[in-house]
């Protein structure tokens, strides 16, 4: 399947480093692998020890030769000396999916609605001196969410949450401690439970991430009854080596706008928040576009909100 010829070489590439030329059978057998695995270009790629981009154009047939060291690393993929890393590959590729499945979208819109309610309190400052418009400011919001979720309007919801976002920047994530000691004998359950604590995820949101109940992570943490079935272990030391905090931290930085942002705001617009959050959450199970419609109501709000300062201050 691999020819055996070497390459005669071009201005850049001496012809003595042996390139290996690909046929498309080759090409064939490795998209099938991928598939066969379920596995993303990175994923794959680490499995190869080869960079994802140079993994993307042996696919796309841009690249019809390797090294050496490559060619050995595909004779070792076609004999099936792979075949456990690839299994390994999967479990990661599964895992990280969820995390990004479970964190992404929910953290994505939980940032635009805790910038609306600062947008909200930044012009509730400006009228709360004036009962009369500080009544109206505050019924405007009110109404809206007594209102069925149905009625809010077309689905806009998307926009009003990327304008959000674009408008404030997320601080940089943190660096993690180590929870790995050489000179230790290493605990994975305390590892376990000071990384969860790192991150700011209680014990039920890390079995969500796990997929198992809230009590299973308690006992990892205590080491009872600790026995890993499926591809737990394999979860677990993906958890602790970082390789999720990409997302997890984005959880983290939640949690701190969520601080800064209760303290700022009255009393009065924090329970109207907390009342949104609960509506949230019960549009989330409508599905996306339930929750797109919600931000599109609130982003009109936000319109009338700021048309009815505009007009105290004319």
């Amino acid at each position: 399947m691999l020819e055996g010829k070497f390459s005669s070489g071009n201005g850049n590439t001496p012809a003595f480093w042996g390139y290996k030329c690909f046929t498309p059978e080759v090409l064939a057998f490795l998209r099938k692998i991928q598939l066969d695995y379920n596995l993303s270009n990175s994923a794959f790629a680490k499995v190869l020890g080869i960079h994802c981009t140079t993994l993307k154009k042996w696919l796309d047939g841009r690249i019809l030769s390797c090294s050496p060291e490559n060619y050995q690393s595909i004779l070792k993929l076609l004999k099936g000396d792979f075949d456990e890393k690839l299994r390994e590959a999967r479990q990661v590729d599964a895992f990280l999916q969820r995390v990004r499945n479970l964190y992404g979208q929910r953290i994505r819109v939980q940032y635009a609605l805790l910038e609306l309610y600062r947008k909200f309190g930044v012009l509730y400052l400006q009228i709360r001196s004036i009962p009369r418009i500080a009544r109206s400011f505050i019924h405007i919001i009110r109404e809206f969410l007594e209102h069925p979720v149905t009625s809010i309007g077309m689905n806009h919801g998307d926009a009003v949450i990327e304008r959000l976002l674009s408008e404030k920047e997320i601080s940089a994530s943190k660096s993690f401690p180590s929870t790995f000691s050489s000179e230790l004998e290493f605990d994975w359950g305390i590892a376990l439970y000071q990384h969860r604590v790192f991150v700011h995820l209680s014990q039920s949101s890390l079995a969500d991430l796990f997929d198992v109940d809230w009590t299973t992570i308690r006992n990892w943490e205590h080491r009872k009854r600790c026995g890993l079935r499926g591809g737990n272990m394999a979860k677990i030391q993906i958890f602790l080596r970082g390789e999720a905090d990409s997302y997890l931290l984005n959880h983290y930085h939640y949690i701190s706008a969520q601080r800064e942002i209760y303290d700022f705001l009255p009393l009065i617009l924090r329970r109207l928040l907390e009342k949104t959050q609960i509506l949230l959450q019960h549009v989330s199970q409508k599905g996306n576009d339930a929750v797109s419609l919600l931000f599109h109501g609130l982003g009109q709000c936000l319109e009338q909100l700021q048309n009815l300062v505009l007009s105290v201050s004319l």
